[in-house]
């Protein structure tokens, strides 16, 4: 019997082509419109620069020189300086890898307790009411509010910024999930599932999670844009990370008096927040189009 099972089973290699096959097919239809593969690379590009800031940056962000203040664009400062004479490239660049961190980690935890709640209050009717008033309470603030708010109570840092970020925007992934979750419990193989006598982490783990993934994966993508302008607000108005830390919203914030002087100065950081949210806004919305079960190829 075990001969005619293994017989009837196909290749491991069949299978492999197959799972390549299928990979290029996703990626021609996630990259055939232009916007996404622009947006893709740019953010790509964004990734590394914020990896080797170290390496690309000319100068220490960090290093001033007053003589040399609100200079023009050099072969020395590609992007001028600022008042204090720090360059404007270097706090750039280092400024990437600011806002990408704080993004990526807003997406992990707000991810993480959205589908946990969102799973819970889906599953569980007991559970809720209870999770979804509280999440319904956090959503009924204005997002930069409560992140100020918060900021307030923990004080200035990265890490704090990414948990108040993360706490503003998991309920939006909890009612998502959610609603995916109240769907899927009803199918047949959750009702099987259930009737063979499964525990209830089982079944939610092992077979309503799985296929909640795509609403997941793409509100997180949108996640990572908000996080990003998110951040930048809460540095522009001085609760953000510490202003020794270079960040993109703080430097817009300290060019605000030297728009006329310097005018790169809040061009540079306002184009490179635009640019990033822009390409995680058209990576999303190929995911969504990639992933939604509804999707037509034409």
């Amino acid at each position: 019997m075990s001969g005619v099972r293994e017989a009837m089973a196909p290749p491991t290699d069949a299978v492999e082509l197959a799972d390549r096959r299928t990979l290029r097919q996703t990626l021609a239809r996630m990259f055939r419109r232009r916007v996404v593969l622009i947006g893709t690379m740019l953010f790509v590009g964004l990734l590394v620069i914020a990896v080797f800031a170290d390496l690309i940056a000319p100068a220490d962000p960090l290093y001033m020189n007053v003589r040399s203040r609100l200079a023009d664009p050099s072969g020395e400062a590609w992007l001028g300086t600022d008042h204090l004479g720090r360059d404007v490239a270097s706090r750039l660049i280092y400024g990437a890898r600011i806002s990408l961190i704080a993004g990526f980690g807003s997406v992990v935890f707000s991810t993480v307790v959205g589908v946990l709640v969102g799973l819970f209050a889906g599953y569980f009717k007991t559970l809720d009411t209870v999770l979804m008033r509280v999440m319904d309470g956090l959503m009924s603030f204005p997002v930069i509010l409560l992140a100020v708010a918060l900021m307030a109570a923990l004080g200035p840092t990265l890490l704090n910024v990414i948990l108040a970020l993360s706490a503003v925007y998991a309920p939006r992934t909890a009612r998502i999930v959610r609603s995916a979750v109240l769907g899927i419990k009803q199918l047949p193989y959750v009702e099987a599932a259930e009737a063979l006598g499964s525990r209830s982490g089982r079944i939610l783990f092992l077979h309503v999670l799985p296929n909640c993934m795509s609403p997941i994966i793409v509100q997180a993508t949108f996640i990572f844009a908000y996080a990003v302008q998110a951040e930048a607000a809460l540095s522009f108005l001085g609760v953000g990370v510490p202003p020794s830390v270079p960040s993109w919203g703080s430097m817009l914030s300290e060019a605000r008096l030297y728009m006329i002087q310097a005018p790169l100065l809040t061009i540079a950081p306002g184009l490179a927040i635009a640019a990033t949210v822009l390409a995680l806004n058209s990576i999303g919305d190929g995911l969504r189009d990639v992933l939604d079960p509804n999707y037509v190829d034409a």
